[in-house]
């Protein structure tokens, strides 16, 4: 009786041990971990020349889970004094984060028409940018994949030195 006892508790722990890995492993449940981490940092002049601004945006990604994620796409739409301009971001790829990194993320978004590029030399302008910015990040692990679209958006004065 008691080896009965002691045969059945052999797949009730490996039915445990099972559910622990998956848990620990599984993409769509670690996924979310690192797509919460996402940020945007700050924001930087490349060129400011008429009509054609470019800015280079810096986000950070941390990724706490046992799995390495992939950041697949950053779409960011960013407004100057509440106004649309256009955003188009120019260049990018795909981005590692392997577990227990944090990776800086930089993205050149080209502003066409705004005020910055037509901002008179000699002189020091605050401007207002809402960043909204769409990153999509993807995981697989244990034969399974996920994908996970998350939208961060920060409101930053910035300001432009032209001497």
């Amino acid at each position: 009786m008691e080896k009965d006892k002691r045969l059945l508790m052999i797949p009730v722990f490996g039915v445990i041990i099972v559910a622990t890995v998956f848990i620990m492993y599984s993409p769509s449940n670690l996924l979310p971990m690192t797509m919460e981490t996402v940020e945007v940092t700050g924001v930087g002049l490349h060129l400011a020349d008429g009509s054609n601004v470019l800015l280079l945006v810096s986000m950070s990604v941390e990724n706490p889970s046992s799995v390495p994620v992939t950041i697949t796409d950053v779409d960011i739409e960013l407004l100057v004094n509440g106004a649309f301009y256009g955003s188009l971001v120019l260049g990018g790829g795909e981005q590692d984060v392997l577990p227990g990194e944090t990776v800086s993320i930089v993205r050149i978004v080209q502003l066409i028409g705004s005020p910055i590029g037509f901002q008179s030399e000699g002189t020091t302008e605050q401007y207002m940018l809402d960043i909204s910015a769409d990153v999509t990040g993807e995981a697989s692990s244990l034969g399974l994949w996920a994908s996970r679209t998350v939208t961060v958006e920060r409101m930053m004065s910035w300001y432009y030195d032209r001497s």
